[in-house]
């Protein structure tokens, strides 16, 4: 997440904006810098009114989390703040497909758990309009980097469950709702499978479904695709691709099908992939 401090000259809260431009969620909010660069103040201060107008509404709802370490942490025996961010992503990547829609989290839209061996001066805090951190300290990086996998998931989801009591201590209706989600991806194992309902598309003959899935689990999250016929029966799978920063967002935009062809088509408008129904032959690629 870039951080750019802007000093606009107006009256009110946008005196001084602070101006989060969260690259995963929305490019237009860069336009702010051009604007200010190009255009007169008083232009570029109607558009910051309008897009803190945009962020408020956004922040209404719990849309994104991220678990890693402090930014100014420091690790020995070699590690690194790359090698333990990693071993986080499987729980915060689960909990971000999981949470529910329109769901209210203490005015937050995007939730930061920055973990520390120190201890915080500020434990939590909104860094701006819908954006918050916590700040979870003593954590003992040494000993969480000598535990298995499923013991280091096991480590980040009880952080996760305590930040979520910690910041809805005065709301148990919506930490109950958000801990019944923790359970869940305890309960199964720390892998989950899920369709993207709006790019599994049936054929026109509706005797062929393709399905868009996505694995989320030790090794990341990844994208296949599923061939079926109308009962169900899988005669073909390929794994697409996986999701490293916008590998999800860019490619795998809109889907259609042209005639026996399944296209998937990325943002820019031009062809991904391409799958020939009757070029097909079947493969398992779930086997490790």
């Amino acid at each position: 997440m870039v951080k750019l401090l802007m000093l606009v000259k107006a009256n009110g809260k946008y005196r001084q904006l602070l101006v989060l431009c969260v690259l995963e969620k929305s490019f237009r909010i860069l336009s702010v810098c051009f604007l200010l660069l190009t255009y007169s103040l008083n232009q570029a201060t109607n558009y910051t009114k309008a897009l803190c107008k945009q962020f408020e509404k956004m922040a209404k709802y719990l849309t994104d989390i991220s678990i890693e370490s402090e930014f100014s942490q420091e690790f020995s025996n070699g590690y690194t703040k790359l090698d333990f961010n990693q071993t986080t992503k499987v729980v915060q990547d689960i909990f971000w497909y999981l949470i529910p829609n329109k769901f209210e989290f203490d005015g937050i839209g995007k939730l930061n758990i920055r973990i520390t061996s120190e201890i915080p001066d500020i434990k939590y805090n909104e860094t701006a309009v819908g954006f918050a951190q916590y700040t979870y300290g003593q954590f003992k990086f040494s000993e969480y980097f000598e535990l298995s996998p499923i013991e280091k998931n096991r480590i980040t989801l009880k952080i996760l469950q305590k930040v979520i009591l910690d910041i809805l201590k005065h709301n148990q209706e919506k930490a109950n709702t958000l801990i019944e989600i923790t359970n869940k991806i305890r309960d199964i194992g720390f892998e989950y499978v899920t369709e993207d309902k709006k790019l599994s598309k049936w054929n026109r003959k509706r005797d062929c479904r393709a399905l868009i899935i996505y694995k989320i689990d030790q090794n990341g999250q990844n994208a296949y695709i599923n061939l079926t016929y109308k009962n169900g029966v899988v005669f073909f799978e390929e794994h697409l691709l996986k999701n490293r920063v916008y590998d999800f967002y860019n490619n795998l935009y809109k889907t259609k099908w042209i005639e026996n062809k399944f296209q998937i088509i990325n943002r820019h408008g031009n062809l991904y992939k391409e799958f020939d129904v009757e070029k097909t032959a079947y493969k398992n690629v779930y086997k490790k």
